[in-house]
């Protein structure tokens, strides 16, 4: 009976033209064992924050690039400088606030896409395996350009020795391009910047594995083909 009451409903509206002469078109998906049906709209507001998850990353190298402390050096010699012994506190100092800001950008992004889609397309999107793998491939974009403008902001604050005199000081801005770090059995100076994406993994699997819907909360046939709160008997 219910099934049969659904598709009554649902039939006049396969193909009908809305108040400005859009024809919708609804595909059917199943979640659960429940046929739900979906409307075929791009998943515009998913895409729009994907969008905005690149560009918080450059946000996270703007503030990185204000935030991270320069690192002293002097000039020995015509020609010759060289950084002094506290500057290796710094160095780690600039790594650990990019590193931390990277990991809050991460989930940030996670649950920001996961919260702002509200169509039944966009939370199929979102929520689905190539959701997943495009927020990944945003936060590692997202991170590398916030690495490189807040690179840009650094050098900006802190030149380097430059024109500096005999026994004159100078402040050099850090590098994020970490020589020497490796994994996997291979060299990785661009570590930093997979910070972001695996947080942000890690916090849409604690989203996932705690949403007590078997859809994931994307809908249902009820919600997709009738509307919130119209229920068949």
């Amino acid at each position: 009976m219910s099934g049969r009451l659904v598709g009554a409903l649902l039939a006049p509206r396969h193909g009908r033209l809305d108040g400005g002469g859009f024809a919708m078109s609804w595909t059917a998906t199943t979640f659960g064992g429940r046929t739900g049906v979906e409307p075929a709209a791009p998943p515009t507001r998913a895409w729009m924050s994907t969008g905005a998850v690149v560009l918080l990353g450059i946000v996270v190298g703007i503030v990185w690039g204000v935030l991270t402390p320069g690192l002293r050096g002097v000039v020995v010699a015509p020609g010759r400088a060289g950084l002094l012994s506290d500057s290796t506190v710094h160095r780690f100092d600039a790594i650990a606030i990019f590193a931390c800001l990277c990991a809050v950008y991460g989930v940030a992004a996670a649950l920001g896409q996961w919260m702002v889609a509200r169509s039944p397309a966009d939370r199929a999107f979102v929520r689905s395996a190539r959701g997943t793998i495009i927020l990944v491939i945003a936060t590692i974009a997202g991170s590398a350009l916030g690495a490189w403008i807040g690179g840009l902001i650094a050098h900006a604050r802190y030149p380097g020795a430059g024109s500096a005199q005999f026994g004159q000081y100078f402040f050099e801005a850090p590098s994020l391009w970490i020589r020497g770090a490796s994994g996997l059995g291979m060299s990785a100076p661009w570590v930093l910047v997979v910070v972001a994406p695996v947080c942000a993994l890690i916090a849409q699997a604690i989203v996932v594995l705690s949403n007590p819907r078997a859809d994931l909360g994307v809908g249902t046939d009820a919600e997709i083909g009738l509307g919130v709160g119209e229920h068949t008997h």
